[in-house]
């Protein structure tokens, strides 16, 4: 029928699997309502679509009632089979149990209060909307995920995921400059990530952060180092000539972005549940107004 074409059309979507939760097993609410996802908006160029009458909506979901028993799908989805055209910004970690969201290029990380409580729909997970903390350490084998509000829970969000990653690419996530920068920094470099996790699991890290060169000067480097009660590793990284940020502010980002990675090596998934001191030493101190 012409006017379900039109409420596919304004909603952006191809196939069921669009409009279903990450889990396969039932229709998203604003689907149903007539409403865009911006968690995942598509990747291909549409026809511009007004929007449908409430007569259309009413036909949209009666339609989809049918492929429901008692809100969920009789023919629940399988495994992705092809790379979706929309882009999923909710993701979770199966092995730390960690949720990840995208937000205007960075990614904010949140804690399960509760994991894996058992529903009708399968495994599920409650975070807190309010508790994430931004990340530059992303895992690579994340699966989509769905996140789910209502008046009633407030800022408490049920989390359903799927069993299997989606097909093609792994997400790029955090795709500002800033975190690629990071990330590109330490890759290849021999870091002695067990000595820097336990100095920081004791309480006893210091973090030094220093400049060398001058503003004006193509050769202005950032230094790091890391120390306890001995010297554990130091290293420095070029200056962006077209930031506007002091060239400390880069070297203590990348050596937040080394603490992150260091920290996961036993298990410790960030943000840490019982957070200890770490000192933080830089030769111009409005460094950390910056931060």
């Amino acid at each position: 029928m012409g006017l379900l074409n039109w409420c596919r059309l304004y909603l952006q979507v191809l196939t069921l699997s669009d409009i279903v939760a990450a889990n396969g097993h039932f229709i998203l609410q604003h689907a149903k309502d007539g409403v865009k996802d911006n968690t995942r908006v598509s990747r291909l160029r549409w026809p511009n679509q007004g929007k449908p009458t409430a007569n259309d909506w009413a036909t949209w979901r009666s339609t989809l009632s049918a492929l429901e028993s008692y809100g969920h799908l009789k023919s629940p989805l399988g495994k992705w089979v092809n790379v979706p055209h929309q882009e999923w910004v909710q993701f979770m970690d199966g092995q730390s149990g960690l949720v990840y969201m995208i937000q205007a290029g960075s990614v904010q990380c949140y804690r399960p209060l509760l994991l894996n409580t058992r529903t009708r729909a399968g495994p599920q997970c409650w975070i807190d909307t309010l508790t994430g903390q931004e990340t530059l350490l992303i895992p690579e084998d994340l699966v989509p995920a769905t996140f789910h509000q209502s008046q009633i829970t407030g800022s408490l969000a049920s989390v359903v995921y799927s069993s299997s990653p989606l097909p093609g690419p792994a997400p790029v996530l955090g795709q500002s400059s800033r975190n690629t920068f990071f990330k590109d920094e330490i890759e290849g470099l021999q870091l002695p990530l067990e000595e820097i996790c336990k100095a920081a699991m004791s309480g006893k890290l210091v973090v030094s952060i220093s400049t060398t060169g001058w503003k004006t000067s193509s050769d202005i480097t950032g230094q790091w180092a890391f120390h306890s009660h001995m010297d554990i590793c130091s290293g420095q990284r070029p200056y962006p000539q077209d930031s506007k940020y002091r060239a400390e502010l880069y070297s203590l980002h990348t050596a937040i972005h080394i603490l992150l990675r260091a920290c996961t090596i036993k298990q410790e998934s960030l943000p840490l549940p019982n957070p200890h001191p770490i000192t933080i030493s830089v030769s111009q101190k409005r460094i950390l107004t910056q931060v």
